[in-house]
């Protein structure tokens, strides 16, 4: 009866420690994955604002773009060559010489490399003529603007459809603002727009109205040609804006 006793008060003993050991491993999963579950929430309102920040930028982008596009359009010649670059040079003459404006223009990032709307393309000359590197093989820019115009125009007509988001409003909105700051005086900018702020800055170097400084250093991406004397700065004047 006695040796009974003893092996119940044992495991009774065993298994309080068992007990205890449990509840002690329990608090600690408990206390991780409160943890791992605050980190993972904070990563996800980071990632969120992220993706905000990014697409604020692509608003901003697209808006400039537009810009440049509406004040390339404004009056011939609507497009002005870099300096000793041959194909820009041609692309320019090109340009300026239809009888048609482009209706999707030209947006030069580096040597021979462009944006034709929201298509990025690679411009060389060949025999004296414009040649334009579309997915493995090139086309002459006749051909590629004729076959490529339509289908930018339609892209464009697109993302107008969506102007009045509240990511791009915000953006116009500090677009408007630097306008208003710098250019238009008590213009009210939520009636701003990218037409309409091309304008204003065209008619504003135009009129000699300014703040800018009268010139402006624009970064560019250093060449990886060998021996190519191109800087890696150009200045762009404000007369480059013809009225």
């Amino acid at each position: 009866m006695r040796n009974a006793f003893e092996e119940i008060s044992k495991m009774q003993k065993e298994a309080d420690e068992s007990r205890q050991k449990t509840q002690s491993e329990l608090e600690f999963i408990a206390n991780y994955t409160l943890k791992a579950s605050q980190d993972h929430l904070e990563q996800e309102r980071s990632m969120k604002k992220i993706s905000e920040i990014v697409s604020e930028k692509d608003s901003e982008l697209m808006i400039l773009r537009e810009m440049v596009s509406e004040l390339q359009k404004a009056k011939p010649p609507v497009y002005f060559a870099a300096k000793d670059d041959p194909v820009d040079q041609a692309l320019a003459d090109y340009i300026n010489s239809r009888p048609e404006p482009m209706e999707v223009n030209f947006i030069r990032e580096d040597n021979g490399t462009y944006l034709f709307g929201s298509k990025r393309v690679f411009i060389k000359i060949e025999n004296g003529k414009i040649i334009i590197r579309v997915g493995g093989g090139f086309m002459r820019i006749d051909e590629f603007v004729e076959l490529y115009t339509p289908l930018e125009v339609e892209k464009l007509d697109e993302r107008r459809r969506f102007e009045n988001t509240p990511t791009r409003k915000n953006s116009l909105g500090k677009l408007g603002s630097m306008c208003k700051n710098y250019i238009v005086g008590d213009k009210s900018k939520q009636d701003l727009s990218a037409q309409k702020a091309a304008k204003i800055i065209q008619d504003t170097f135009v009129a000699g109205k300014t703040k800018f400084a009268t010139c402006i250093a624009v970064p560019r991406k250093p060449s990886s040609g060998p021996g190519d004397s191109t800087p890696s700065k150009r200045t762009v004047r404000k007369n480059s804006i013809s009225g």
